[in-house]
């Protein structure tokens, strides 16, 4: 449930694992201000900030071109393990209530499980919440 002041929302967990979304009109729970609220929340991806260890993360696109210029078709080319840090949480606390440090930060480029993780799509664009020990490698240039 999302907060928002007086009003609450409800996500529902669709069939497929960690993706969440909010119910349509022609749907029975459907609320119409519901989706005015979740389009200001979610209007803009640098207003949401993980928690705790979680690391919010961009899967890089891979190219739909080879280096010798052929375009592949969309069937071709699979989705890439490796993602761009966006943000990250502050860290969990340990059994002596200190901060653990995070093992990537914002800007770090990452190697992702091919499954896993929290969809969150915000417009046209998808990204993914995993937690920081979760994320396999990071990938230095």
């Amino acid at each position: 449930m999302v907060g928002l002041g007086i009003l609450e929302i409800s996500p529902v967990r669709s069939s497929s694992p960690g993706s969440i979304f909010f119910p349509s009109p022609s749907s029975p729970t459907f609320d119409p201000i519901t989706p005015f609220f979740i389009m200001s929340i979610l209007r803009n991806i640098k207003s949401l900030t993980p928690l705790l260890d979680r690391v919010l993360v961009q899967r890089i696109k891979p190219e739909a071109k080879t280096a010798s210029g052929i375009f592949l078709p969309e069937a071709a080319v699979k989705e890439q393990n490796e993602a761009q840090v966006l943000a990250v949480g502050p860290g969990l606390f340990d059994k002596d209530g200190k901060r653990l440090p995070m093992g990537v930060a914002a800007g770090d480029k990452v190697l992702i499980p091919q499954f896993g993780g929290n969809s969150v799509k915000v417009g046209e664009e998808e990204y993914t919440l995993f937690r920081d020990h979760d994320i396999l490698a990071k990938i230095k240039e």
